[in-house]
């Protein structure tokens, strides 16, 4: 007797690519309110004045237009992995340290990249 969850049993659930109701109807709800000119206009305003809800922004949008796809590269070299596992507790503290050391230095010039200046070379602080 087929059950709920059995794979191949067309009789139990929805058919398959079916999307829920309830994602359809939010879809087009959020839809119905990001492609208004309201909210367009209301979208510039609270851009200009810094006013702007980050994740309530995002998510109506998600809901509008469809979350793009996240992507992660696995791509690693494994003979590091295996170089890393060979090492001794001390040496992996070591290096790690050299890393926190070269990123440090790394913001440090760029926080120093991004001060102003008053156009005569003389930086404004």
């Amino acid at each position: 007797m087929a059950k709920y969850g059995d794979p191949g049993n067309p009789a139990v659930g929805r058919p398959r690519g079916a999307k829920n109701t309830m994602s359809v109807e939010s879809q087009e709800f959020a839809a119905s309110i990001v492609c208004t000119r309201w909210y367009k206009a209301s979208l510039i305003k609270r851009l200009r004045n810094n006013t702007l809800a980050p994740p309530m922004e995002v998510l109506l949008n998600h809901y509008a237009r469809g979350k793009p796809k996240d992507t992660v590269d696995h791509n690693f070299n494994v003979d590091d992995l295996k170089e890393l596992r060979e090492m001794r507790n001390e040496d992996l503290a070591a290096e790690a340290r050299k890393i926190a050391q070269e990123l440090e230095a790394d913001n440090t010039a760029t926080e120093l990249s991004i001060v102003p200046s008053n156009g005569n070379g003389h930086k404004v602080m």
